[in-house]
């Protein structure tokens, strides 16, 4: 059966990526509507673009997404973790997947958007770390998310985010060092950020480009890092930029844009980010978009090739 879906995926495009127990299913979708076979944008090429679907109602509103060997762990709105097999081919394009998973975060209240709005997931050594906004913190969790956490000390200044404006970003540097920008104000010019480790935060401040807003972070090996940034207006719907800030400008937080999603492209809440490399160095990203458990939107993954 998995040969035959691999093989149904190859020949033709649109067909979904179901597994055999039909327990989370992708279905290709064109990036352009007018032009079925455009694969590039900016400097990116894209490998993919699939709409994810699952019958559980924890599926959705994912916001954080991090590799686990070939599985994909993401946490979500409403304090939950999922995770799933992502089989490749040697491009580093999604064929197959498999094994959907998922339960409560450890240490709240199961659905409770208050408590649970989780926002970013890294793995970090044997644990991981998961950021959460309404009440701002990062918790550090067991190899086992749905264990109890301990609390992340932060710099003061976190708690008195606005209630939506929380930590969107969080990567651990190749320093060792890490750093958390959160969403900011509406209407404001720059999204406050900070770096170093607890006890010895130092405050930064994101450059903000128009109406776009930092969602999500990833560590790069060379020691620059990916920001994805998302814009949304009721009159041209939403948008995404994905930057790359080089290792020696990290710290002044200025990227350069590498690729632009919007209208007319198929584009929607994109809030998650990973990447790892495929077999011959280069890196692949994985995107994600929160649909806000909201039957208008999608929970798209969109699979890039890095310049």
């Amino acid at each position: 059966m998995r040969r035959l879906m691999i093989l149904l995926v190859l020949l033709f495009p649109s067909a979904c990526l179901a597994t055999e127990k039909d327990d989370i299913t992708a279905v290709a979708v064109a990036l352009s509507s007018t032009d079925p076979t455009l694969d590039r944008v900016g400097a990116v090429r894209v490998l993919g673009l699939h709409r994810l679907g699952a019958i559980p109602s924890w599926f959705g509103g994912i916001s954080g997404l991090a590799w686990e060997g070939d599985t994909l762990v993401g946490v979500t709105d409403k304090g939950y973790w999922l995770r799933f097999h992502v089989e490749a081919d040697g491009d580093g394009r999604p064929i197959a997947l498999s094994g959907l998973r998922g339960g409560a975060l450890g240490g709240i209240a199961q659905d409770s958007k208050s408590d649970g709005d989780a926002e970013e997931v890294l793995r970090d050594g044997s644990s991981w770390l998961v950021s959460f906004e309404h009440r701002h913190r990062v918790w550090r969790y067991p190899s086992d998310l749905g264990g109890s956490p301990i609390a992340l000390r932060l710099a003061e200044e976190v708690a008195a985010l606005g209630e939506n404006d929380g930590i969107e970003a969080m990567a651990r540097l190749a320093d060792g060092r890490l750093l958390l920008i959160a969403e900011g104000r509406e209407g404001e010019s720059t999204s406050p950020a900070w770096i170093g480790g607890p006890g010895q935060w130092r405050h930064l401040l994101y450059p903000r480009h128009g109406l776009f807003r930092p969602t999500a972070a990833a560590a790069l090996p060379d020691g620059g890092l990916l920001v994805v940034e998302r814009q949304y207006t009721m009159m041209a719907g939403p948008a995404m930029r994905l930057l790359r800030l080089d290792a020696a400008r990290v710290e002044t937080l200025a990227g350069h844009e590498i690729m632009r999603l919007e209208p007319p492209l198929n584009v929607d809440n994109f809030e998650a980010i990973t990447v790892r490399a495929r077999a011959d160095g280069r890196l692949v990203a994985t995107l994600m978009t929160d649909d806000n458990f909201n039957p208008l939107q999608s929970t798209l993954m969109l699979t890039l090739l890095l310049p």
